[in-house]
């Protein structure tokens, strides 16, 4: 089969390649790889190689990787003692970060009695490829996850895992209420509804923050970028939706005039109930806590580069003002059946945020092309057709264009 493998650091070594198809054994799963799509967090791996946390000393030049932690896969070959509960044919997702010691190859880890967590697309094998082996770890984790529907689109379910993300980082918000001044406090789990949110980062995930937080039915959304271009999808896609349920939504340029007189201009309030990042920048982060007020949750969801770490917090507001300040690595197997329910139900559509579709041989141009930031959205790729040239995606990728796409090009 082909996947793109990666065998040393650098996205410049990347390379399609020919490997062989793996064998399940009596507790594995074979899935045909349906749709995969690029994922940002992919760069971390490729600058940190063997010493990322879920690789943990893993030989990458000895022992090749199969990268690609969003995907759509379908069961071809199931274990004897998985037959009852998987059926051939079935479509199906998997939750990526697999809260699992590891099974398979312990001895390739550096400390493998330490590890709690392996995952899909690092050691496990990934979606980039035309099949994939689906481990001990996954299923003894509940993270090969069963749909709501099998009419689900391939490109819906690869992107239920960055969805999955955005649903656990926006459920580790906690609000107080009490009924009266002397009645107890009551923690609430979410966005505050009818409070301010903010949002900083317009790209993919900034976009996913706001559709979901729509949710919530926040009074009012404020999204802060650089890049005005970044504001095109919201603008498009949601503020006329928000109107019509009782949100405003603002798109505001982050480097114009202080934060907090664009914040009381555009919400009549000084400070945000809610403040997520979705760009990973420290400075960002520094700048985006001083909207916090009393009560506010601050949330870090974009991570910080290592050596970039370390911020400046005002502590003395966090105890006076009761801040609260939260972050999020990935989703659960909670997470992932929440993001497929919000897909089947229509409370979100993805198909918005794809921008460019192609075949395997595609992958590792359209990594570079999402790493120097000339892809405004998510790139697909589907690994058992054959396109000569990706398509550019006008305005939104259905089931109705996959369908037709896979029919023609299969």
């Amino acid at each position: 089969m082909k996947a793109v493998v990666m065998s040393k650091v650098g996205l410049e070594n990347l390379r399609l390649a020919e490997v062989d198809v793996p064998e399940p054994n009596e507790n594995q799963i074979l899935a045909r790889v349906d749709a995969c799509t690029i994922c940002t967090s992919t760069f971390k791996l490729l600058n940190q190689g063997s010493e990322h946390p879920y690789l943990n000393g893993w030989n990458i030049e000895k022992y090749p990787i199969i990268l690609g932690d969003e995907g759509a896969i379908t069961a071809v070959k199931i274990g004897k003692n998985l037959k009852a509960k998987f059926k051939v044919g079935e479509k199906l997702a998997i939750q990526p970060a697999v809260e699992h010691a590891p099974i398979n190859y312990k001895e390739r880890y550096r400390n493998p009695d330490l590890m709690k967590k392996v995952a899909v697309g690092y050691t496990l094998g990934g979606h980039l490829a035309q099949y994939l082996l689906v481990t001990e770890e996954v299923i003894s984790a509940n993270c090969l996850v069963k749909l709501p529907s099998q009419e689900m689109g391939y490109y819906e379910i690869s992107l239920t895992e960055p969805l999955s993300c955005v649903v656990s980082s926006q459920e580790h918000h906690i609000h107080f209420t009490a009924e009266s001044e002397t009645g107890e406090r009551i923690p609430a789990k979410g966005l505050l509804k009818g409070g301010v949110t903010v949002i900083f980062g317009a790209g993919v995930m900034g976009r996913f923050h706001v559709e979901l937080a729509m949710s919530y039915q926040p009074g009012k959304i404020v999204v802060f970028d650089i890049a005005p271009g970044k504001f095109r999808w919201i603008e498009k896609h949601l503020i006329k939706r928000g109107r019509q349920e009782g949100i405003d939504i603002h798109c505001s340029l982050a480097n114009k005039e202080p934060l907090q007189e664009i914040l009381e201009r555009l919400t009549g309030q000084s400070y945000a109930d809610d403040i997520i990042d979705a760009t990973g920048v420290s400075k960002v982060q520094e700048t985006a806590f001083r909207l916090a007020g009393r009560g506010s949750v601050f949330n870090s969801f974009g991570g910080l580069k290592l050596g970039e770490n370390i911020i400046g917090i005002d502590m003395r507001r966090v105890h006076y003002d009761e801040i609260v300040i939260t972050g999020s690595s990935g989703g659960n197997w909670a997470d992932t059946v929440q993001a497929l329910k919000l897909l089947h139900d229509g409370k979100i559509r993805v198909g918005t945020q794809i921008s460019l579709v192609g075949d395997l041989s595609h992958a590792v141009e359209f990594l570079k092309l999402v790493k120097s930031g000339k892809v405004d959205g998510k790139a697909i790729v589907y690994p058992h057709i054959k396109l000569s040239e990706p398509i550019e995606v006008e305005d939104e990728w259905t089931k109705e264009k996959e369908a037709e796409l896979l029919n023609k090009a299969g």
